[in-house]
C-alpha cells in the first residue's frame, strides 16, 4: 500500500495533513485497516446478525410510542454496492442503524445566563466536539419538560444540516451536560452494536462521497434522503478496531504535521537570520559563501526564496554586490558629478520649456541618510535623478468602446508583472481618438501602481505603450539604467505601501512620495554592473523555485496514486 510506505513524506508538506486523514478514513471504511483484524478473528459473527439487533430496538421503541414509525428503505441490491466489502460486513442505508432527530429553535430571548447549555451550531469546534464558547442556556424548569426530548446524552453524534457549517460533525462531551439541541443540527440515535466514532467515521464518508460536501457547500439536508444513503457495516468488535487505528494514525499525522511547521518555522528563522546578517555585513562576500553552502537545505520553501530574492535587491541598492567592481575601477567619476550633469540638463530643459519648472525637493541631511553608501555613491531624491509622470486616460466612461480597437498598445494596473521585470504584451489599444485622451510612454519607461491592490508594483515597459493617472511613469534616460531604478523601486514597494496605507483614505502614492524618496545614486557604470549581478542572482532564485516546485509536484503526483489506489479499491493493505 503506497500510502504508509511514503506515510512519512506525504507530510512533509503541511497541505498534505488533511488529505492524509482522508485517505485513512477511505482506507477504514474500506476494511482495509483491518485486514490483519479479521485473520486473526474468523468466528466474529456477520454484521447482518447486528443489523437485526438494531431492527428490534427499533420495533421496541415504537412499541413503547418513543420512536416514529419511519417509512422502509428500498431494498439493496448488488449492483448498488459502492465497493467490494469484506466478506462479514454488511451494505445497508444510514436509516437502518440510527435516526435522526432535529433540535427545537430555541428564541434568544429566552435564553439565561445560567441552568442547561443550548449546543448550538457555532459549538462545534474544530476538534469536532461540542465546546463551551459563547455558551447561551436556558432555564432548568422548561429545560427538564418542554424540551426534555430534545436533551442530549454522552457520545451523541450530532449533524449540521442547513446553512454554511452544512455537514459539519461533533459529539457530546461530559463537560457540556446537561445540555439541549438547538435547531439546524440532528441528533444521531444509537443503538446497541454501533460505536458512535464508527459513526462519525460512517458520516464523513458519506459527507464525502455521495453527498459531496464541501467548505464551500451550502443549502439543506432533506433527512429522508441524508438516511437513505449507504455504509459497509461492520462488527461492532471490528468498528472499535478501526476506531482505535484511525486514531493511531490520526495522531501521527498530527504529530508529523507538527514537526512539519517546526522544521519549516526553523528554515524560516535561519533565513530570515542569515540574510539579516548578509544585508547588514561589512564582509558581504564572507557571509555569502556561508549561505550558498545552505542553499539547497534552506531554500526549499518559496516564502523564504521570496525573502532572498529581496535581500539581493537590498544589497544591490546598498552597493554591497560590486565591492570587488569598485576596487578594480576605482578611478571611475563619482556618482556626485553624474548628478551635477542631470540638474543641468533639467534647467536647459526648463529654459527650453520642454518641461515644467518643479518645486524644490528638501535637502537631504546627514543623519537622515538611511545606511552608508560607498563612497563613489551619492545620496539624492528620486525626483533629482528622474522624472516620475502622471499617466493619462481621461475619457468618461473609461469603458466607453469608441476610444479602443485602435494601434495604440494601452495597459492598466492589471497588466503590470507581478514581481516586476519587463513587460511584453498588452490585452487592450487605442485608436487615434483615445490616444488623444491618453499619452503614450516610450520603451524602457518603468510604470509603478499607485493606486489599488497592486500598490507599489512596477514593470518596465517593453515597447511604447499608454496608461492611465492609476500608473506613474518614469520615462527613460541616457543617464540612468532603467532597470537599476525598478530594482530600487521593487526594493522599497513595502515602504511606499506602508506610506499609502498611512494617509487615510483610499490608498494611494503620491507624486511627491516617489520624487522625494532617498535614492542611492551609483555611477551609470555601475548601475550596468549591479543590474547583471542581480539578474544572474534571479536566475539562481527562479532556479531554486523551480526545484521547490518539481518537489512538491512529485509529493503530488504521489498523493493522487495513493488517492486513485484507495479510491478505486484495488489493493488492501497487507501491515498496519
Amino acid at each position: 500500500m503506497q500510502l504508509l510506505e511514503h506515510f512519512e513524506e506525504l507530510s512533509l508538506h503541511p497541505k498534505n495533513a488533511e488529505e492524509l486523514k482522508r485517505l485513512i478514513l477511505q482506507l477504514a471504511i474500506q476494511g482495509n485497516l483491518t485486514t490483519n483484524w479479521r485473520s486473526e478473528h474468523p468466528d466474529v459473527e456477520h454484521a447482518s446478525f447486528l443489523l437485526e439487533r438494531i431492527a428490534e430496538q427499533k420495533d421496541q421503541l415504537i412499541t413503547a410510542k418513543k420512536l416514529k414509525k419511519a417509512k422502509g428503505f428500498d431494498t439493496l441490491e448488488k449492483k448498488d454496492e459502492l465497493f467490494n466489502a469484506p466478506e462479514k460486513w454488511k451494505w445497508c442505508r444510514l436509516g437502518e442503524i440510527t435516526s435522526a432527530n432535529t433540535g427545537y429553535a430555541f428564541k434568544s430571548k429566552d435564553y439565561k445566563e445560567k441552568g442547561v447549555f443550548i449546543s448550538r451550531v457555532t459549538n462545534i469546534s474544530s476538534d469536532g466536539y461540542i465546546s463551551m464558547n459563547k455558551a447561551v442556556y436556558i432555564d432548568k424548569v422548561s429545560a427538564n419538560s418542554t424540551y426534555l426530548k430534545f436533551h442530549l446524552q454522552l457520545d451523541d453524534v450530532l449533524l449540521v444540516m442547513v446553512g454554511g457549517s452544512l455537514g459539519k460533525i461533533g459529539k457530546v462531551r461530559e463537560n457540556t451536560l446537561p445540555s439541549v439541541l438547538n435547531q439546524n443540527q440532528w441528533k444521531f440515535d444509537r443503538y446497541d452494536g454501533m460505536d458512535s466514532d464508527f459513526l462519525i467515521q460512517c458520516l464523513k464518508y458519506i459527507n464525502r462521497t455521495q453527498v459531496k460536501i464541501t467548505k464551500s457547500t451550502h443549502g439543506h439536508l432533506g433527512q429522508r434522503e441524508y438516511l437513505s444513503n449507504l455504509i459497509p457495516l461492520p462488527p461492532l468488535e471490528e468498528q472499535k478496531t478501526i476506531v482505535a487505528i484511525v486514531n493511531q494514525l490520526f495522531a501521527e499525522v498530527e504529530q508529523l504535521e507538527e514537526l512539519t511547521k517546526a522544521r519549516i518555522s526553523l528554515k524560516e528563522n535561519f533565513a530570515k537570520a542569515v540574510l539579516q546578517r548578509l544585508t547588514q555585513a561589512d564582509n558581504t562576500t564572507q557571509e555569502w559563501n556561508f549561505l550558498q553552502q545552505h542553499f539547497s537545505s534552506f531554500f526549499t520553501e518559496k516564502a523564504n526564496i521570496k525573502k532572498l530574492r529581496e535581500s539581493i535587491l537590498q544589497l544591490a541598492v546598498q552597493g554591497k554586490l560590486t565591492t570587488k567592481w569598485r576596487r578594480d575601477n576605482s578611478n571611475v567619476e563619482p556618482a556626485s558629478e553624474l548628478l551635477k550633469r542631470i540638474a543641468a540638463e533639467k534647467k536647459q530643459f526648463i529654459k527650453e520649456k520642454k518641461v515644467k519648472k518643479e518645486k524644490l525637493l528638501p535637502p537631504i541631511e546627514n543623519e537622515d541618510m538611511p545606511y552608508e553608501l560607498p563612497d563613489s555613491w551619492v545620496w539624492c531624491r528620486l525626483g533629482e535623478y528622474v522624472y516620475c509622470g502622471r499617466g493619462k486616460f481621461s475619457a468618461r466612461p473609461r469603458n466607453d468602446p469608441q476610444f479602443y480597437g485602435g494601434k495604440y498598445p494601452f495597459i492598466q494596473i492589471g497588466d503590470l508583472c507581478k514581481d516586476g521585470g519587463v513587460i511584453n504584451n498588452h490585452r487592450q489599444t487605442l485608436n487615434e481618438k483615445g490616444l488623444n485622451v491618453s499619452k503614450i510612454f516610450p520603451e524602457g519607461t518603468i510604470a509603478v501602481a499607485i493606486v489599488g491592490a497592486t500598490i507599489g508594483g512596477t514593470s518596465i515597459l517593453g515597447y511604447d505603450m499608454c496608461f492611465p493617472d492609476s500608473l506613474v511613469g518614469i520615462k527613460p534616460s541616457p543617464n540612468y539604467d532603467s532597470n537599476y531604478v525598478e530594482y530600487y523601486l521593487r526594493s522599497k514597494k513595502m515602504e511606499f505601501r506602508e506610506i499609502s496605507y498611512a494617509g487615510g483614505g483610499q490608498p494611494n502614492i503620491k507624486l511627491p512620495t516617489l520624487n522625494e524618496a532617498y535614492f542611492p545614486l551609483p555611477t551609470l557604470a555601475e548601475q550596468q554592473v549591479i543590474v547583471k549581478k542581480v539578474n544572474a542572482l534571479m536566475v539562481l532564485c527562479d532556479e531554486l523555485e523551480r526545484q521547490v516546485e518539481t518537489s512538491q509536484t512529485q509529493i503530488e503526483q504521489l498523493m493522487q496514486s495513493c488517492l486513485r489506489e484507495v479510491f478505486e479499491g484495488k489493493k488492501e493493505l497487507e501491515k498496519v
